[in-house]
């Protein structure tokens, strides 16, 4: 009995390699959602101008697709593009505007879908550049 096992081992071993192979390959196929917390970063702020700061300064990020493609995502930034909100017309002081995050804010490849943003809205206060 224990000779034959031991006389197609490695047909065996190579038929259980490509089983788990395949395993990974069928489960990682299947949709998935993932939950990431991403910092808000941002962008295009005018000329002469600052941001001050960013309420909430991180996002709750549930993203769909793949479980291959989920794998390789890491907590890439948000990117607030600024020049979008109306703030160039800042005169002095500092002030706050409020910009709503999309799923296009958001840099992941085509096959991910974003389900949803929480907080969907941010609050950036930005203020004239101070030069010494």
């Amino acid at each position: 009995m224990g000779r034959g096992i031991l006389k197609n081992f490695w047909v065996q071993l190579t038929s259980v390699i490509i089983a788990i192979v395949l395993w990974f390959y069928v489960n990682g196929e299947k949709p998935r959602s993932i939950v990431l917390n991403i910092a808000l970063v941002p962008v295009s702020v005018p000329s002469g101008m600052s941001v001050k700061e960013i309420v909430p300064n991180r996002v709750k990020v549930t993203m769909r697709g793949k479980f291959n493609e989920l794998l390789t995502l890491n907590a890439r930034a948000i990117k607030l593009n600024l020049s979008r909100v109306g703030i160039s017309s800042i005169n002095r002081g500092d002030t706050e505007v409020f910009r709503e995050i999309s799923a296009r804010d958001v840099s992941v490849s085509s096959n991910i879908e974003v389900v949803k943003i929480e907080p969907s809205r941010a609050a950036v206060k930005i203020g004239k550049l101070q030069t010494r």
